[in-house]
């Protein structure tokens, strides 16, 4: 915590100082008391230059002057001297760079150094060392599972063997304990499955009859679903049909009530015309069943209002006048 950090900042303080004590004492010792062959062996980096670091790299002759050269030639050369002085730079700074560390070498240090000590730093540690371990694992996981699940898969080698030695060398990795118990479980669940009885293996033939069975329970739904199907758009029909049949009955009743209404209104202009007062026109509704007869009826019954208006319309009437000599009306005189 931060109480924590601050109780031991004491202590960090004098592990930097012995720390950096102990650099400088070894940055005095080391150019002191060792050669720079030495130290050349020791680290593996050149401090001391060769011969050939010494040597200047000349470029390629020039051509004798005023002579022409090809152009491939000329431009060899050219490559050749482009060369030679990015080398020569090359040298010059691999150099610079030795002489640069002889000099580091021989200079006090004792400044030159700060040590900062971490509280966490073991902490650190360990966890770098975990992920470590556990990048291994996943690694050597995978592995091993490429490794043996063909062979476990063609039976060559059983599932739970496989798992119990996966589990063995889990063991030797700090995986925490939530890894472990599913390590754990899976041998447990291998066990139990490999104690129980094998399913035996159908024979041949009894595959085939199972093979022929499925598909004739395939044919058979097919065929019920394709009878289904016929027996839905036969019913489809039928619907549609009865509609059509509705509709075209309402049309008829529509054209037999406008017929009506149109018969009884010339009937009352007739009888208005001979100065008789018109019943009110009366449609009663009319069934899909009562069509034909009512068109036939209502034909009839046409025809005796035709025959009774003639005979209203032929015979002999008389002006009936009020008391003042104004006619009101006309009255048929019965024939006869």
């Amino acid at each position: 915590t931060q109480w924590g950090s601050l109780r031991i900042q004491k202590m960090q303080r004098m592990m930097e100082r012995g720390a950096r004590d102990l650099f400088v004492m070894m940055s005095e010792i080391i150019p002191a008391k060792f050669s720079h062959e030495t130290l050349q062996q020791m680290t593996g980096v050149q401090i001391i230059p060769t011969q050939q670091d010494l040597t200047p790299i000349q470029p390629p002759p020039p051509p004798p002057q005023g002579a022409q050269l090809p152009p491939d030639q000329m431009q060899q050369y050219q490559q050749a001297a482009q060369a030679a002085q990015m080398a020569e730079k090359a040298r010059q700074a691999k150099l610079a760079q030795m002489q640069a560390v002889q000099q580091l070498l021989t200079q006090k240090l004792s400044t030159m150094y700060r040590i900062d000590v971490e509280s966490d730093s073991t902490v650190k540690a360990d966890l770098s060392r975990q992920k470590a371990e556990a990048a291994e694992f996943l690694q050597g996981a995978g592995a091993y599972w490429a490794a043996v699940g063909p062979m476990v898969q063609s039976g060559e080698l059983p599932k739970e063997v496989a798992v119990e030695i996966f589990a063995a060398n889990s063991r030797l990795f700090n995986l925490g304990k939530s890894v472990e118990d599913v390590l754990e479980k899976m041998v447990t669940d291998a066990k139990a499955k490999a104690a129980q009885p094998e399913t035996p293996k159908p024979s041949p033939e009894q595959q085939k009859a199972e093979a022929e069975a499925k598909t004739r329970e395939a044919d058979a739904a097919a065929k019920a679903a394709e009878a289904k199907l016929k027996g839905a758009q036969v019913e489809q029909g039928m619907q549609f049909a009865r509609e059509q049949h509705d509709m075209t009955m309402k049309e008829k009743q529509f054209d037999l009530r406008s017929k009506q209404i149109a018969a009884a209104t010339d009937q009352n202009q007739v009888l208005a015309a001979n100065g008789i007062v018109p019943p009110p026109i009366q449609i009663d509704p009319i069934g899909g069943e009562a069509v034909l007869k009512e068109m036939a009826a209502q034909r009839e019954q046409f025809g005796q209002f035709m025959i009774m208006v003639t005979k209203a319309l032929t015979a002999p009437k008389k002006v009936i006048k009020d008391p003042q000599g104004r006619p009101i009306g006309v009255e048929t005189v019965p024939m006869q």
